[in-house]
């Protein structure tokens, strides 16, 4: 589901044929938000089709209460930020640093694996930004303390329904 159909109908509706979500949209404390700030999935849209899946966002402040909430409805993984995520200059290193544990979680590597490479790519991105963009490097720095890898470190793709 991509906008202009990111909506919580849509997810909703079609989580239950896929292991994973993925959504990288605004987010708060509770929801995340689509392009017309309409809640996608939050405390008040979410149902018990996220059991046993994983959910892997690149929002702002997702892991704080809309995580806590998603687990407690069966969510067997969550992948998200508990402050605000934050991108400056060229958005390329903050996108692989995002990106990489999806990347290996699809890949069918486990839990523990996926989050090892996603620091490692925080760690040589910001070795990277340190002499081009200082400032960068303090927000990627950031990003990387705040990411939020929820569940069995042994659990891969394959273990979700």
């Amino acid at each position: 589901v991509t906008t202009p159909k990111l909506t919580s109908d849509e997810v909703c509706g079609k989580i239950s044929n896929f292991q994973m979500l993925f959504i990288a949209a605004h987010g708060d404390n509770e929801t995340i938000y689509n392009e017309n700030d309409n809640e996608v999935v939050s405390l008040h849209t979410t149902n018990y089709d996220f059991a046993n899946k994983g959910f892997y966002t690149v929002s702002c402040n997702s892991a704080n209460k809309l995580a806590p909430e998603l687990h407690r409805i069966g969510l067997s993984l969550f992948v998200g930020y508990d402050d605000e995520f934050w991108v400056q200059g060229d958005i390329e290193p903050f996108c692989e640093c995002a990106l990489a544990g999806l990347d290996s979680l699809l890949m069918g590597e486990t839990v523990a694996v996926a989050k090892k490479k996603m620091e490692d790519m925080f760690d040589e991105k910001i070795v990277q930004l340190k002499t081009i963009n200082s400032f960068a490097e303090k927000l990627l720095t950031h990003d990387k303390i705040h990411l939020c890898f929820e569940r069995d470190d042994n659990l891969t793709i394959n273990d979700l329904q």
